[in-house]
């Protein structure tokens, strides 16, 4: 076939059928089976499905993502929930370019987040935190520390929204 000579929205009719090699009534059986034998299907190649293993390791793909989520395991070995906490909440927002709020996580980067999570807030009031010498963290503490978090997270968007805008120019 030969290469068109312009744009083929713009080009007439007759001009495209020449080019095609073909008519107004479309190809013959035979045409169109020896055109599927030179050319190949016209299909569009399925995406390769992943495992639920693969997914969730995908997650954890940025260094910095790991840093952080040794960061948590460090904090938990010192007895610091409050530091594991707020860590896995940075992880939650740095992880997309979008606003947090406008994009969910993995199913399973959630999961984990939230099962860590629970077990730093609920460890120190079991019988396990006395095991490990946990204390209890008093109530006002956990409401400074939703207004902290609550503004890393508004300086974090204000930050990947400069970042993001700068790197587009």
């Amino acid at each position: 076939m030969n290469q068109p000579s312009h744009a083929f929205w713009s080009a007439p009719a007759a001009e495209i059928l020449q080019e095609l090699q073909t008519t107004p009534q479309g190809l013959t059986e035979e045409e169109a089976q020896e055109r599927l034998a030179r050319y190949g299907s016209n299909l569009l190649k399925p995406k390769k499905r992943t495992d639920d293993l693969t997914l969730l390791l995908s997650q954890f793909k940025s260094p910095i993502i790991l840093i952080l989520l040794f960061a948590v395991g460090i904090s938990i070995l010192l007895h610091d929930s409050a530091d594991a906490l707020i860590i896995l909440i940075i992880v939650l927002v740095i992880r997309t370019r979008r606003p947090f709020y406008q994009s969910r996580p993995g199913k399973h980067l959630l999961t984990a987040t939230l099962i860590i999570a629970g077990v730093t807030l609920i460890l120190p009031f079991s019988p396990l935190g006395s095991l490990f010498r946990f204390r209890p963290l008093p109530a006002p503490f956990f409401v400074a520390l939703g207004a902290i978090m609550l503004l890393y997270i508004i300086a974090a968007e204000i930050a990947k929204n400069l970042f993001y805008k700068k790197s587009k120019s």
